[in-house]
């Protein structure tokens, strides 16, 4: 068996290709759905971390 990692975010695959993968090839017992996002998506601007670095 093999699995692999898709980020379903539309930018890095598009909704149309994410759904044939998902439906029409693989299935969900093969897909790992992850992001790319840091813990701060989504959050105002601001000073945060990544890991050990400071963002902004």
């Amino acid at each position: 068996m093999f699995w692999f990692e898709v980020i379903s975010d539309g930018i890095h695959v598009q909704p149309e290709n994410f759904e044939n993968l998902f439906f029409d090839h693989k299935g969900p017992e093969n897909i790992c759905i992850i992001t790319d996002a840091m813990n701060a998506k989504g959050l105002p601007d601001g000073d945060y971390k990544l890991g050990e670095l400071d963002r902004n």
